[in-house]
Parts: C-alpha cells; structure tokens; sequence
C-alpha cells in the first residue's frame, strides 16, 4: 500500500518532467529550423558573422582539420635586423588570423613589406602559418606592450574587431577602447609613421534609404551596437588625424574564400533554395576580399590626401536573387524561391537571445540583427576611392564567386 502511495505520488512529476522535456524538445527543433532560415538570409549584413547554429558541427569539423593553434610562426627579434629586411618596410598588422587580415597578410608580403602580425597565444594562426611574417604577441588591451610592437614600423593597418558579443558593452571595450589603445600606442611609441589605417565597416553608417549609393558625406546612424562601436572608434581615430597620418576604411559584406559568413547562404542555394525576406527584395554592395585588401593598401600608401574616409566596395548593387541565380549557374543547378515571414525571424532572435542568457555564449542571432535585416539598402559609393587613388574592384561578381565556390569545395566546406 505504501509501495503505491509513493508511486502514486511520484507518477504526476514523472510525467511533468517528460512534459517539459518534451516541450524543450518541441522548442529546440523550432529553434534550429528557424534558424537555418534566419542564416540563409542573414547575409545582407554586411558584418562578420563568424559561428552559427546552422553549421556549428560542419565549422568544428573544419577547424579540426585545419587548426593549427599550437602552431608558431617566427617569434619577433625586436634587437636585430636580418640582412636584407632593414630595407624593407614595415608594417603592423592586427587581425591577421582573420578572413580580411590573412589576405591583408598576403598581398603587403607579396608587394615586398616586412610584416608584423599581433597574435594572441591562443590565437589561430591556420591562414598565416606558413607566411614569413613576425609574430607579436600581446592583446590590443596591452598598451606598453603594443608599444614595443610598434617600434620603428612604417605603416600600422588595424583590422581587428569583434563582430559578435554576449553583451553591448564588449563591442565597446574591444572596437573603441581596444582602437583607442593602439593609436594611443603609436602615438607614444612614436614611430616614423606613413599611415595609420583603420578598417572600419559599413555598419558604422547604417543603411542606405534608397538604392542611391551613399558616399563618405552621409551622416551616420547605425542600427546595432556593433555599428555604434565601430562609429565611435572612427571619430576617435579621425579626430587625431591632425597628429599622425590616419586613413579609414569602410567595406560593405565582404565574401571570398575562407568566409564563413556567406557560407551558409551558398550551402542554402546549392540545396536549390533561394531565400527571400519579407516578400521584397535588399539590395547591398559587396566586393571581393582580395579587391578589398588590395584597395586598403593602395589607401594606405597614398602621399597626400589624408585624414580621410573611403568606402571600398563593387560600384554595382546587388540583390540576393542576383547573388544566387550566380551562384546557381557556377554549380549548374536550377533554383526556386521561397518567401520568410519576418515575424520567423524575429520569434527565432527572441529565442536564440534566451538561449545565449542560459549557455552564456554570444549569438549571431539577435534583435539587432533584425533591425540590419530589414532594411532595404545597404548600398555604399566607392567614387572618392576610385578618385583620389585610382581604385577599382576589379573581380567579376561572377569570377568572385566562381573562385569561392571552388575553395569550399576543395576543403569540404561545400
């Protein structure tokens, strides 16, 4: 009798329990088909997006393969010269392990520059392993260690940034006060600096209202904090710009091989899926990683003007229905459009913001992003550049995505 008292008693939280359980699963397989949605379109944006829910087990495959974290490249010797090198100039660069930084690496070595890259000890060094480049290691929250970095550089290109956070305040303390750190850094280090350039980015303007390109004399109002930070790090660098030589930059999306932000988007085409927001059509700019590394240089190595801002980007606007009618035509297969429901997008924001409280790990996915997904345009002017330095994307959309495709494929992300 007691036996079935106690069973009687346990039975109703037993099945509470399974309930929940059952629920949570309900509410996981939501999540997880919402946000596959979210990502095939989440590309309008024009920030890095780095890890995503969609292809978290596929990236983790990757980087099993090709992490080479423990891997060190050539420790900097700041009281020597070898032959040859004193000739050389040199540069410092921050954010070469990353997907605009490792192409940055690349093309200042393969135009002669002596490069320095600032690396963090868990820093993974898979795109720049096997360059011959210096590795500084310090954080941008180090400022006399940054200063032994700098010592006797030519030109200083700050590409680091952080592009996804837990909370606003770490866009801040890593975009602003890191930037402010290192220019602080420079300017006590006081090398015989050429160029300082930073890499900014479209979000710290906002969107465009129209499909008229904006150009650098637009006022500002970015829609998310990453925008707002990276805005505040650009007046704080321009704002010294009657005290060292400064250049900022401001790409658009950004894509080419290594990128794992437009990856999910190809991944979503190549299943024949053409993902459409809303029932419109956006419209943005976009260029080709090694068009944008290569007009970065070109900026940086200007004599005269400087103390000015650039947006470096394909002068065309494109859509994504444009985007993926390519990329179906480079993988020879036939598409079909499928509208989403805004309100899909914003229940899966609202329910990957609850998840990152619990697992305390930032998302991709969040209202601010719906605030960047909505919009119409992000549609940005690249005149002043092609002006004042000759700057030309000159990668075809199509030859760009041809070459992307390519790499993906030949190391399985794709």
């Amino acid at each position: 009798m007691a036996n079935d008292k106690n069973k009687n008693r346990v039975r109703p939280l037993i099945n509470s329990v399974q309930t929940k359980l059952k629920v949570c699963e309900i509410y996981e397989t939501f999540l997880k088909y919402a946000t596959e949605i979210y990502l095939a379109i989440s590309v309008t944006c024009c920030f890095s997006f780095r890890y995503t829910y969609a292809h978290t087990n596929a990236l983790l495959e990757i980087e099993r393969k090709l992490n080479t974290t423990g891997q060190k490249c050539k420790k900097i010797n700041l009281q020597r010269e070898l032959p040859g090198e004193f000739f050389k100039m040199k540069v410092f660069v921050t954010g070469a392990t990353g997907f605009v930084g490792s192409f940055l690496t690349e093309a200042l070595l393969n135009k002669g520059y002596q490069v320095r890259v600032l690396v963090r000890t868990t820093s993974n060094l898979r795109w720049i392993a096997d360059l011959d480049v210096d590795c500084f290691y310090a954080d941008l929250d180090d400022k006399e260690a940054l200063k032994r970095g700098l010592k006797d550089v030519d030109y200083v290109f700050h590409a680091a940034g952080l592009t996804k956070a837990l909370h606003p305040e770490d866009y801040y303390r890593v975009n602003h006060d890191g930037t402010r750190k290192l220019v602080e850094a420079v300017l006590e280090a006081k090398p015989a600096l050429k160029r300082f350039l930073y890499v900014s980015s479209q979000a710290a303007v906002g969107p465009s209202p129209t499909l008229e390109p904006i150009d650098e004399s637009a006022e500002p109002h970015p829609v998310t904090d990453y925008g707002r930070s990276k805005l505040k790090a650009e007046q704080f660098v321009y704002g010294l710009r009657k005290e060292m030589p400064v250049t900022i930059v401001r790409p658009p999306a950004v894509y080419g091989p290594r990128d794992t932000d437009i990856l999910q988007f190809f991944k979503t085409v190549k299943m024949g899926i053409i993902p459409r927001i809303g029932n419109r059509e956006r419209y943005f700019s976009l260029i080709y990683v090694k068009d944008l590394v290569q007009g970065m240089i070109k900026a940086a190595e200007l004599k005269k003007p400087q103390g000015k801002i650039y947006f470096l980007a394909n002068p065309q606007p494109y859509s994504w229905d444009t985007v993926a009618k390519i990329t179906l035509k480079v993988l020879r297969r036939h598409g079909m459009r499928i509208n989403v429901p805004m309100f899909v997008m914003r229940a899966a924001a609202a329910a990957s913001e609850g998840i990152s409280k619990i697992t305390a790990k930032p998302s991709i996915i969040n209202r601010q992003k719906i605030n960047e997904i909505e919009q119409s345009f992000w549609v940005c002017s690249p005149v002043r550049a092609k002006r004042d330095f000759g700057f030309v994307a000159a990668t075809r959309i199509e030859q760009g995505i041809k070459e992307t495709l390519e790499w993906y494929s030949a190391v399985g992300w794709l």
